[in-house]
């Protein structure tokens, strides 16, 4: 049969078959010479099947081999595959980030750009305690502050006209930035913010804006510092300029209150000056014993105190009353907190 083409079928004679026709007989041993002969798996198969070694298959069709380095693939994210190199796949915001890794569990439910939650105007609680990280870096927009354990949030804007985000009164160092459209960011950040409150380490920016753009809200910390913090959200006609702490209070400087700063400009900036929690947070006992020490006649703690001023003691000042105020002036923490060794330090400059 000289017209068989050599990838047709055939029979015992060599002529073709036609495809529905079965050119075998199992029961004739013409097509198995050695019926009995046990058959090798591991047998070498000239026509390729090398695959599974990673140094490169056979030429012919028979498996198809590695691709010459071990067989090394790099996984693609987003194929619904998990692959080496994955924890997860596909992406979906809550429980796998953008690059197919596990979303930290026990984090903020916004912890994740593609899960931002939706924000008014007004003041909301924020914390950032156990956010990953996953938006980008920005160096260039951010004067190279880090923007790490970040949130999000989206806000529609309310107004035309200036739209400013305040997280003055944090417990924490925030680091912000603003996006436009409420999606992941694509584009460098309209905006970003390190420390722009008057005290403290909170962030505080405002962007002009149309009413119902959409921005992308993006809370961080300093050097992935996490923590509490309040949101505040503004939108008028010019900027929104943050209320002075210090003068715009009626309340004594002396006497604990609920509101921030106190009446005395001048007091009330030597306290917020080591203490930025009593002009971003509230006026407490704390800042009320400082103010004493600070603007008064001297800090309470050191009449009567009975710890060695050059000595760390559990407890605040020490019993060396001039000593005891000249190192709390500088440091009130020891006559707030406790003496520690840096105020039993600090003590070897007195007189």
């Amino acid at each position: 049969c000289s017209d068989t083409l050599a990838y047709q079928s055939v029979d015992r004679n060599g002529c073709a078959v036609a495809a529905d026709d079965d050119p075998v007989d199992d029961t004739d041993p013409v097509d198995d010479p050695d019926p009995d002969a046990d058959e090798d798996p591991d047998a070498d198969d000239d026509t390729g099947g090398a695959g599974d070694s990673g140094a490169g298959g056979g030429s012919g069709d028979g498996g198809g081999g590695g691709d010459g380095d071990g067989g090394t693939q790099t996984p693609v994210c987003g194929n619904s595959i998990i692959e080496p190199g994955e924890d997860c796949d596909p992406p979906d915001g809550q429980t796998c980030d953008d690059n197919c890794f596990l979303i930290q569990s026990g984090g903020p439910a916004n912890d994740a750009c593609q899960n931002p939650t939706s924000v008014g105007e007004g003041a909301t609680s924020i914390t950032t305690v156990n956010a990953s990280t996953d938006g980008p870096q920005e160096d260039a927009p951010c004067d190279g502050f880090g923007i790490d354990a970040d949130i999000w949030f989206c806000h529609t804007a309310s107004c035309s006209g200036f739209l400013t985000v305040d997280l003055c009164a944090s417990f924490y160092d925030t680091t912000l930035a603003l996006y436009d459209g409420c999606a992941c960011p694509s584009a460098a950040a309209i905006a970003c913010n390190d420390d722009g409150c008057e005290f403290g380490l909170g962030s505080r920016l405002a962007i002009p804006v149309e009413m119902g753009d959409a921005i992308l809200i993006r809370i961080g910390g300093f050097d992935a510092d996490q923590g509490e913090a309040t949101l505040d959200i503004t939108c008028a006609d010019e900027p929104d300029p943050p209320t002075p702490a210090c003068g715009s209070s009626a309340e004594d400087c002396m006497t604990p209150h609920d509101t921030i700063g106190c009446v005395d400009a001048g007091c009330c900036a030597a306290v917020c000056d080591v203490d930025a929690i009593c002009c971003t947070i509230g006026w407490d006992g704390i800042c009320a014993l400082e103010a004493n020490g600070l603007c008064g006649d001297g800090f309470p703690t050191c009449v009567g105190a009975v710890g060695d001023c050059g000595t760390q003691h559990g407890t605040p000042g020490c019993v060396e009353e001039p000593c005891c105020n000249q190192v709390c002036t500088a440091d009130p923490f020891c006559c707030v907190t406790e003496w520690d060794e840096l105020c039993a330090d600090a003590a070897a400059n007195c007189p």
